[in-house]
């Protein structure tokens, strides 16, 4: 069967490219930023078991209360009002937005995409002082 590495390292590797930009060769390195050398970097990827370990203690789990739960009660408690403003003035951002999609106005269209996003996070805050 396949075996699975513990603890994955990875090393820095160093290598030289030289490439040309317009007329003159540029030589480009990975061990040096403007003649100044850097230092060697070892990269320690954690274990499955450290990274559920983490992830249940933000996210919580069955018995316990995550971080992220905490955070999200904690801002709903003191901001409740600056949220709901919060919340009215992206909805209106977002019904202007549309129109201006209707009216051909609108020249980046990801800016409802953001909105939209907006508007559940902050809904997503003050749902978690309802139900907590």
């Amino acid at each position: 069967g396949k075996e699975k590495k513990k603890n994955h390292v990875y090393h820095h590797s160093s290598a030289q490219k030289s490439i040309s930009s317009g007329r003159q060769a540029v030589n480009f390195s990975f061990d040096t930023i403007h003649g100044m050398k850097l230092k060697e970097v070892e990269y320690k990827i954690p274990s499955r078991e450290e990274r559920k370990a983490r992830r249940s203690e933000f996210q919580g789990s069955k018995n316990k209360e995550g971080m992220r739960s905490k955070f999200l009660k904690m801002l709903a408690a003191e901001h409740a009002q600056e949220l709901k403003d919060l919340l009215k003035e992206k909805k209106l951002l977002l019904f202007t937005l549309k129109q201006k999609l209707r009216t051909m106005q609108l020249t980046n269209n990801q800016e409802i995409r953001q909105v939209k996003k907006d508007i559940a996070r902050i809904s997503t805050a003050i749902n978690a002082k309802i139900q907590g």
